[in-house]
């Protein structure tokens, strides 16, 4: 009987634990919408409803623009969206499609003319030329790139080096970290580089080089900030924020195989002996990513998964006394 009672709880235990991960996992990669409604005569519009709608989850945020038309709508995720701003009296103006990206402010103005509420004036796309909400310098690197540039190992962060004045320095160490170095982090040591995925930090504890950082087909983009960002993300001098991606109302899925082997590879200079051969080396990198929907616009999942498998053989060199020192004869020696 005890063990019929304690199932039950350790599932909503467990239940409500993979919840609250999910909800912290928000902090820091999500972004905002904000703006001041105008009319035609650069009138401000006060009471306006301004909405705001992902094109993947159907996610729909509403809020009301104040006496001084100012509008924001908060705790957005990372994606595309659609805006309306309606009001009676006013043509309802609506934004087609607008990307939101890993903790952006974006700005958008819009501007409604006299009219139906039922008519609707369609804006395909709105660019703010200067970035006037953050005063950080910082980069993002997208999915598109992320996805198509070559990686050899398939590391995400090896893509730091597109952004200007940033260096990936490799994985090593006895926890494998990973270490970058930019403008405020010279040296390029694990304590001067915030590694974040999901808002959660992922530094390593003893070195603290970047740890745990998912594949390349997890992560959606990633954000590199080199200067001037705001408190909220720590002591260290550069940022690698990532974000991962999440499931949306269609399935999508992803297979990968990757294939390495030493019949291209060059032969060993030191290792040029009669009838030696090459090193053998067998790399397979495999896995895969599937997304979709658990209940349609309300809950959704995404896993994946990869492996790496390497077989392989190493050549040693290391330095031994001459075959004359073997037989007692210490000549060469220089005197002293």
């Amino acid at each position: 009987m005890k063990k019929q009672t304690i199932w039950p709880v350790l599932l909503v235990g467990c239940a409500v634990l993979a919840f609250n991960s999910n909800m912290l996992a928000q902090v820091g990669t999500e972004g905002a919408i904000l703006g001041v409604a105008k009319d035609s005569s650069d009138a401000v519009i006060p009471g306006a409803e301004v909405t705001a709608v992902n094109l993947d989850t159907n996610l729909k945020r509403t809020v009301t623009t104040d006496a001084a038309g100012n509008f924001e709508i908060l705790a957005l995720p990372r994606g595309f969206y659609s805006l309306s701003v309606s009001l009676a009296g006013f043509k309802t103006w609506f934004l087609e499609r607008t990307e939101l990206t890993l903790g952006e402010r974006k700005r958008v103005s819009p501007v409604l003319e006299v009219g139906q509420i039922s008519e609707k004036v369609t804006v395909e796309t709105q660019v703010e030329l200067v970035q006037t909400e953050k005063g950080s310098l910082e980069s993002i690197v997208e999915r598109k790139q992320i996805l198509e540039l070559p990686l050899n190992g398939r590391n995400p962060v090896e893509l730091v080096r597109l952004i200007p004045g940033m260096r990936f320095l490799g994985q090593n160490g006895p926890e494998r970290g990973i270490f970058v170095q930019g403008l405020g982090n010279r040296t390029g040591d694990g304590g001067g580089t915030e590694f974040q995925v999901d808002g959660l930090n992922s530094n390593a504890g003893m070195d603290e080089g970047g740890f745990g950082i998912p594949n390349v087909d997890t992560i959606a983009e990633f954000n590199v900030e080199t200067a001037d960002f705001s408190a909220e993300h720590g002591r260290n001098a550069v940022q690698v924020l990532a974000a991962t991606k999440s499931g949306t109302n269609g399935f999508h899925g992803t297979l990968w195989e990757f294939h390495r082997n030493n019949a291209l590879d060059a032969f060993n200079t030191f290792a040029k002996t009669p009838g030696a051969n090459k090193p053998k080396l067998i790399r397979n990198q495999f896995g895969y990513g599937v997304g979709g929907p658990i209940v349609k616009d309300k809950t959704f999942f995404f896993t994946s998964y990869e492996g790496t498998r390497i077989r392989q053989e190493t050549i040693y060199n290391s330095t031994t006394v001459p075959q004359a020192f073997l037989q007692g004869n210490f000549s060469s020696l220089s005197k002293p």
